[in-house]
């Protein structure tokens, strides 16, 4: 069906295409003039042109009616969700945890399970135990990486020094931010833990223990020997983690 429809035009003739594939076929305009304003120079006025519409064919049946005139039922559409996946946001973590594993010679010797808690009034709380050291002081800090793969312990990097500061005890004012002094094993070779380390933190940021390692030495930190207080080899490893 074609239907007429009045437009303005230029005065040259031209076809244009509608949205939805509607053809629109303008026909030729009559040019015309009229006064231009005052210092203009007098352009060409189109007249009023006849557009012919021509709409677009009817959509296809979309199913075709079974023989017994029953209308098909349409398809039903179950809408396919995506499953639940637990995210760990570390600008919102206040708890987290670490198990230590023996590194060498002593795996599966050396054991151990720490809770850390960040404190409302500011520094983390670190709370454990480890068992299957020889008893005595030994090393305690965390390292740079979270990463315990090599049998040395080296994987883990250094101490955790984001300040830049030498080691030192766990109470000093310039000293690693994973400077723990040591560890105390009893005649078991069980040594507890329950320190509070400042300015350390769970959130994210430069100071924080997430995503970094325990490392437990087997000799003593003497709190004054650069780099790492002269503790030994490293003879456990376990990487702080979010609580889940």
């Amino acid at each position: 069906m074609n239907l007429p429809i009045r437009i303005a035009c230029a005065y040259r003739p031209m076809a244009i295409t509608a949205l939805l594939g509607t053809a629109l076929t303008i026909g030729a305009c009559q040019s015309g003039s009229k006064p231009p304003p005052p210092g203009e120079t007098p352009q060409a006025v189109s007249p009023v042109a006849t557009l012919t519409v021509t709409p677009p064919s009817a959509p296809a049946e979309a199913a075709a009616v079974p023989e017994d005139g029953t209308p098909p039922k349409p398809a039903v559409v179950v809408p396919q969700l995506p499953g639940a996946v637990k995210v760990h946001s570390l600008a919102n973590t206040t708890k987290a945890q670490c198990a230590i594993a023996g590194l060498g010679a002593s795996r599966g010797k050396v054991k151990g399970s720490i809770v850390l808690e960040e404190l409302a009034e500011g520094g983390v709380s670190i709370k454990g135990t480890i068992t299957g050291l020889t008893p005595g002081r030994h090393g305690f800090h965390v390292h740079e990486h979270g990463n315990c793969d090599s049998a040395d312990g080296l994987s883990a990097g250094g101490h955790f020094d984001p300040t830049q500061a030498p080691h030192g005890a766990m109470e000093a004012t310039h000293s690693h931010v994973g400077d723990l002094g040591n560890i105390v094993a009893d005649a078991s070779g069980r040594a507890v833990i329950d320190v509070i380390k400042k300015p350390a933190t769970l959130q994210a940021g430069p100071s924080s223990f997430l995503g970094k390692s325990f490392i437990v030495h087997s000799g003593a930190d003497d709190l004054k020997s650069q780099p790492a207080g002269d503790s030994g080899s490293r003879i456990g490893c376990g990487i702080i983690k979010p609580m889940s």
